[in-house]
C-alpha cells in the first residue's frame, strides 16, 4: 500500500502542477476556420490532438509506452504531446478521450497534466476500481512510470479534471459532431474489461468526429469481437480512419474494412517495434478498399484539416531526405 500510495502521490504532484501556473506563458487557443486532427508520432501507442474551429482542444488517447534506449529520452510518456501542445500554444485540454485502459494510450496523460489542465476526460468505466481519497498522500519523488490506469485517473480528478463515461450517440460542438459508437453493452453501460469473449481492446471507447460531411474514425485498438459489433450497430463509414491496434493482424477486419471504406487510413505505430506492426495483410486490406495509406513511424505526424464544407487537407511531418515537400492532398468527401 505504500508504494502505491507513493506513484499516486507522485501523478497527483504532476497533474496539481497544471493549476498552479506551469502553463502561464501560453496563449489561448485561436479561431481558426478549420477543424484540424493531429495524429503525433508517439512511438508505439495513439495520439491525436483536435484544434476544433471555436479554440477547443481534444486529444484522443495519449501516448505512453517508454522508448527502449536512444528513443527513451524523446519517447518518454506523453513528451511528444506536451511538446506540440507548446508548439500550438495550446493552454488547456479542454476534452481528453481515452480509448482504453492500455498503458500506451493512457499514460502520456501524466506529461499532458503537467504542462496544461485538463478539464473534461471520458473513457469507459474501468473495471479497476481507483484508489481510496487517502491513497492520495503528499508528493513524493516515486517514479510514476508504473502507474495503473484507475491511479491515473483518480490523480487527475483530484486536480480537477471532471471524469465522465459518454453517453452513447451524438454530442455537438458547433458545427463538430463526435458520435459515441462503442462499447455497447447491458442497460448502455460503457465498461472496459476482460469478458470470457471481448477484451480490454475489444471494449475500446470508439469515437468518430464529423464536420461538413467529412467523418475521421478513431477505433483505438478495437480487434475482431468489437469490430463485429460495430458493424452489426450500423453505420461506421468515413473519410479518414485512425486503424486500430497499430495495424495488428487482430484487427482491420474484412468486414469492418468494407464497411467504413476510408479515402485515407493512418497507422499509428513505432519504428521497428517489437511486434512487427503493421501486418502486410493488414495495409493490404485497406488499400484494396481505395485507402491510401501513411504510417508514423515513416511520416511522422500526419495532419487533417477540414473546412466547413467537409473538404480535408492531409499532410505530414516528415519527408524523404532531398525532397521537395509535396502540396497537401486533399480529400474531398464521398
Amino acid at each position: 500500500h505504500g508504494v502505491a500510495r507513493a506513484r499516486v502521490a507522485a501523478v497527483t504532484a504532476i497533474a496539481a502542477a497544471a493549476l498552479c501556473g506551469s502553463w502561464w506563458v501560453h496563449r489561448a487557443a485561436a479561431r481558426s476556420p478549420t477543424l484540424r486532427i493531429t495524429f503525433l508520432d508517439v512511438g508505439q501507442g495513439d495520439a491525436a490532438v483536435l484544434e476544433l474551429p471555436d479554440g477547443q482542444v481534444w486529444l484522443i488517447d495519449a501516448g505512453g509506452a517508454p522508448g527502449v534506449g536512444a528513443a527513451r529520452a524523446q519517447l518518454a510518456p506523453g513528451r511528444a504531446v506536451a511538446a506540440y501542445l507548446r508548439t500550438r500554444g495550446v493552454r488547456a485540454i479542454d476534452l481528453a478521450i481515452v480509448s482504453h485502459p492500455h498503458p500506451d494510450h493512457y499514460l502520456g496523460l501524466l506529461a499532458v497534466a503537467a504542462e496544461v489542465p485538463i478539464r473534461t476526460l471520458w473513457a469507459a468505466a474501468a473495471d479497476e476500481p481507483p484508489p481510496p481519497p487517502e491513497a492520495l498522500a503528499p508528493p513524493t519523488d516515486a517514479p510514476a512510470r508504473g502507474l495503473g490506469y484507475g491511479a491515473v485517473v483518480a490523480a487527475l480528478a483530484a486536480s480537477g479534471t471532471a471524469v465522465e463515461a459518454p453517453a452513447l450517440g451524438r454530442h455537438r460542438f458547433g458545427d463538430v459532431t463526435v458520435e459515441v459508437l462503442a462499447p455497447r453493452g447491458p442497460a448502455r453501460e460503457l465498461v472496459a474489461t476482460v469478458d470470457p469473449v471481448r477484451t480490454v481492446n475489444d471494449n475500446s471507447l470508439v469515437v468518430r468526429v464529423s464536420r461538413g460531411g467529412a467523418r475521421v474514425l478513431f477505433l483505438g485498438d478495437v480487434e475482431d469481437e468489437g469490430e463485429d459489433a460495430l458493424v452489426a450497430d450500423g453505420d461506421v463509414a468515413a473519410t479518414v480512419v485512425k486503424v486500430a491496434h497499430h495495424g495488428s493482424p487482430t484487427s482491420s477486419s474484412p468486414a469492418l474494412v468494407e464497411a467504413s471504406r476510408p479515402r485515407l487510413a493512418v497507422m499509428s505505430l513505432g519504428r521497428g517495434n517489437r511486434f512487427g506492426f503493421p501486418a502486410a495483410a493488414v495495409v493490404a486490406r485497406w488499400r484494396a478498399v481505395g485507402a491510401a495509406v501513411v504510417r508514423t513511424d515513416q511520416v511522422g505526424a500526419v495532419t487533417l484539416t477540414i473546412d466547413a464544407g467537409g473538404r480535408v487537407e492531409v499532410a505530414t511531418f516528415d519527408r524523404p531526405p532531398g525532397e521537395t515537400p509535396p502540396p497537401p492532398r486533399v480529400i474531398m468527401p464521398r
